[in-house]
């Protein structure tokens, strides 16, 4: 009789857990659903330990508040003196937790073994991945974005439109990921969007699979809309990231050609430096037809 295989999943989380995104957002309810399913889950991220609703094993590195806000002001003055953009800021914290994760893998290396699937993000993962590789485990990519080279030309376009010259992505963090791509067993994709996008650029579709990420309608329950909203009325919620790549230039564009005035917009998010000063005029364009604006 043939023996079911004890898989054991090594979820690693990127992004601080104590802040706002996607580490909370996504990364609490897939470790807590595959334990729910009933795999051994071994949970490796920044500040986990302070996650109560998962209670598998959990290697945590610690950042405390008083260091992180030390990074955020260095960061904030490179960035000031244009030694530094916000993004290059990032591909230096994705290698930090990279070097990290890599390090912690190699103390584990008697656990690893053909049974360990190793679940890590884009642009973090790619030391980590050589790690399990080199000890019989699989790799997946948990690919918050499309495929490295769609995804530039993508914004480039946007970014041009814009009217903006920034580069938002950084050439090195573009071979990071292709060399991920590489080495890795699967890519989860999280969107049709992504999906084809790396279909379109030369990767097997054996190497996919696509998993949308879904609503807990136990949390958000959607509501029948039983009379039509007045304009006068209207509030407009943005949640996310203030720049282009989350598209709120198109959102402010809609409004000032919609002919609706009178609203309100919500603008929660922190606000890119490239971005400011475009955001500062098209903020001015809304004032002027009489939309009021929040941040």
């Amino acid at each position: 009789m043939q023996t079911r295989r004890k898989i054991k999943i090594y979820y690693a989380s990127a992004g601080d857990i104590t802040n706002l995104g996607a580490p909370r957002s996504m990364d609490i309810p897939v470790v807590t659903n595959l334990q729910s399913l009933g795999y051994e889950v071994s949970w490796f991220g920044i500040n986990i330990d302070s996650c109560v609703e998962f209670t598998g094993s959990i290697i945590s590195l610690n950042i405390s508040k008083i260091s992180s806000l030390r990074e955020r002001v260095l960061f904030k003055i490179l960035r000031i003196l244009r030694l530094q953009t916000g993004d290059e800021q990032k591909l230096i914290a994705q290698r930090k937790f990279d070097k990290w994760m890599s390090r912690i893998l190699k103390e584990k290396k008697k656990e690893i073994d053909s049974n360990v699937v190793f679940i890590g993000r884009a642009v973090s993962s790619e030391l980590s991945f050589q790690v399990i590789k080199k000890y019989g485990g699989c790799c997946v990519i948990s690919s918050q974005w499309m495929h490295p080279i769609k995804h530039k030309r993508m914004l480039e376009e946007a970014f041009s439109n814009a009217g903006n010259s920034y580069i938002p992505i950084p050439e090195e963090r573009i071979q990071k990921q292709l060399r991920e791509i590489e080495l890795c067993d699967k890519v989860w994709c999280p969107s049709k969007l992504a999906f084809d996008s790396y279909l379109e650029n030369g990767v097997s579709r054996e190497k996919l699979f696509l998993s949308p990420l879904g609503v807990d309608l136990s949390y958000y329950k959607p509501q029948e809309i039983v009379s039509k909203v007045r304009s006068d009325n209207l509030v407009i919620l943005f949640v996310g990231n203030i720049n282009i790549e989350k598209g709120v230039h198109i959102l402010i564009e809609a409004i000032l050609v919609s002919g609706v005035s009178s609203c309100k917009l919500i603008l929660n998010g922190g606000v890119a430096d490239y971005f400011k000063s475009t955001l500062d005029r098209m903020l001015e364009s809304l004032n002027f037809i009489g939309v009021d604006v929040s941040i």
